[in-house]
């Protein structure tokens, strides 16, 4: 009969064990913590089948998972926004035993199962569309692997149907139905939006449900910004367009003719174009100076139906017709043809074939250059706290501020003036302390200790006593190796602030020791001493100079005044790591 091992404790900190039992324990710990998978679930694919019908939309989920772990699992499936109905979980193996329960958790659906293995969860959800045309819906998803969405239009006529994000889409008529198929990656919300487009909108890849002109109503809000460089303007200009009782796939914005398209910023963008703006010849005074006459023309009626603008039109096409709302950015650039400017006018893009417009208008500076308005026409001048904040956000040095209820009829005139600059100190010395021992045969040990700070600078030369030698160099609390310029000025390389956390406000220590030769002291004489200059401004200096003991001095003379003690006594700066 073997005898039961029993470990005996010394007090209630320590344990005595056997090693042979130690490495057993060990290893039994070691394997417990790598034998669970880091995540107890797998979420494989799922599929979701979906049709439009009166009052909201429908789809049937049905979704893989497997479960790694005999334990309860918690799976977060969908939001709590959606209305689920006919739960059901149906295991890939009949013979499996597993419990399941459904529940809220942290505004989430989530399923709960105890057994391990595949399964295939199954219900219906129903979501309400998105706007008052019932052509939009927002599908939730669970984040798997692979996913596939069909969504169904009781309607074959002319019903186009987009989604966003897809992998691959399919369009299919059957059975009186238009029949979206298509696959989607990883996400945790499909959109849908289907427009019924007709004959002749196809044509012309225009489509705009029309009515009555008295229904149709677009509103657009413009925020744009100028800002003003060193011979470049930027123009960055958001639309926000309000579309009542009408559909756009298409809009068009009036532009300065000198600027350049940098980007544009929209959701289901197709293509853009620019085209040469023209106008009707009766619209001439209305546009004022944003109208360049043509040359006159022996046909009354043809001068009477184009002129030649000093505008371009470009033209947006989106893959959908968008209702309700909608908004795009574009970001411009054009040159000034200086850093200096005088009269330069700024023309305010403008939306075409809108019923109302505003335009919040900004004009700052991005370098070192100075504004000032000449002439505005059709804006009324704000104070840059009264324009919207997600202008105001944009800048960081507004000049002046203006809103204009009719922006194709504003214009602003400014100078533009670039000064001279002015040099700034980027590296500075807080404190020096200069130590000189000398010996009676005539050498010097001479420790200069340095507090800089620095921003840009990458050397700091010192002008060294001739003969000199170098024994050390040491920037930060790092030895660094030295160098010579044509000049035969030391370079010491420095440390730089290169970021917001490494602020140009943290000092860091210098130091130089080195060895020069003079004058061995004699019972009587005068023994010249030179310190090492530094090119850069030290606002408090302290220097102590250590001289044989068996000789008197006095009468000393020099840029430097003698004192008994210091008022300000040397603190090293502590390297910042």
């Amino acid at each position: 009969m073997s005898k039961k091992s029993v470990i005996p404790v010394e007090n209630d900190d320590e344990v005595t064990m056997p090693l042979v039992d130690y490495m057993a324990l060990y290893k039994t710990v070691r394997k417990s913590q790598f034998s669970s998978p880091p995540e107890p679930f797998l979420l494989t694919s799922f599929e979701a089948h979906g049709i439009a019908e009166k009052t909201c939309t429908k789809f049937d989920l049905e979704i893989k998972l497997t479960v790694l772990k005999d334990d309860w699992v918690e799976i977060p499936l969908l939001p709590s926004t959606v209305a689920m109905s006919q739960v059901s979980i149906d295991p890939s193996n009949k013979n499996d035993i597993f419990e399941h329960c459904t529940s809220i958790r942290n505004d989430t659906i989530s399923l709960s199962l105890k057994g391990k293995g595949s399964f295939t969860f199954k219900c219906v959800i129903q979501n309400p569309y998105e706007n008052s045309r019932r052509n939009s819906v927002n599908l939730c998803t669970p984040k798997c692997s692979s996913g596939k969405v069909t969504f169904t239009v009781p309607q074959q006529n002319n019903i186009q149907i987009t989604m966003s994000p897809f992998l691959t889409r399919k369009l299919e008529i059957k059975d009186s139905k238009t029949i979206l198929i298509s696959s989607v990656p990883p996400t945790n919300e499909v959109k849908i939006q289907w427009t019924e487009v007709t004959v002749t909108q196809a044509q012309t890849e225009t489509k705009e449900e029309i009515k009555s002109p008295e229904e149709q109503i677009v509103t657009s809000i413009q925020e744009t910004s100028f800002s003003v460089g060193e011979g470049i303007l930027v123009v960055r200009s958001k639309f926000d367009l309000v579309l009542v009782h009408t559909s756009r796939s298409s809009f068009t914005v009036n532009v300065d003719k000198r600027l350049r398209l940098l980007q544009i910023d929209g959701y289901e963008i197709k293509r853009w174009r620019f085209t040469e703006a023209v106008v009707d010849a009766k619209e001439k005074e209305i546009q004022g100076s944003r109208v360049i006459p043509s040359q006159p023309s022996s046909s009354s009626s043809q001068s009477e139906q184009v002129q030649t603008s000093n505008l371009k039109t470009l033209h947006v096409e989106l893959n959908i017709a968008v209702v309700d709302s909608y908004t795009f950015t574009v970001t411009m650039e054009m040159n000034t043809g200086g850093t200096s400017v005088k009269n330069f006018e700024l023309l305010t893009p403008f939306c075409e074939d809108v019923s109302r417009e505003k335009s919040f208008i900004l004009v700052e500076t991005r370098t070192n250059v100075e504004v000032n308005e000449v002439s505005s026409r059709g804006v009324t001048p704000l104070d840059v706290s009264e324009i919207p904040s997600s202008l105001r956000s944009l800048s960081t040095n507004a000049v002046c501020a203006y809103q204009s209820l009719y922006p194709r009829e504003s214009s602003i005139t400014i100078d533009v003036t670039k000064h001279q600059e002015a040099e700034v100190l980027i590296t500075s010395i807080d404190a020096a302390y200069f130590e000189l021992v000398a010996a009676a045969e005539g050498k010097i040990i001479h420790r200069v200790r340095l507090n800089v700070r620095n921003t840009h600078r990458q050397y700091l030369r010192a002008t060294l006593p001739e003969g000199y030698s170098i024994w050390s160099t040491v920037v930060a609390s790092v030895p660094t190796k030295p160098a010579v310029d044509k000049e035969g000025k030391l370079m010491i390389p420095l440390k730089k602030a290169n970021s917001k956390n490494d602020s140009s406000s943290a000092a860091f220590l210098v130091e130089i020791v080195f060895v020069t030769q003079i004058l061995p002291f004699e019972k009587k004489g005068k023994v010249p001493i030179h310190l090492a200059y530094i090119d850069v401004p030290i606002n408090i200096l302290n220097v102590s100079l250590y001289l044989p003991r068996h000789l008197n001095y006095n009468q000393l003379s020099g840029d430097l005044e003698k004192v008994k003690y210091f008022s300000n006594h040397f603190t090293p700066a502590v390297a910042q790591r």
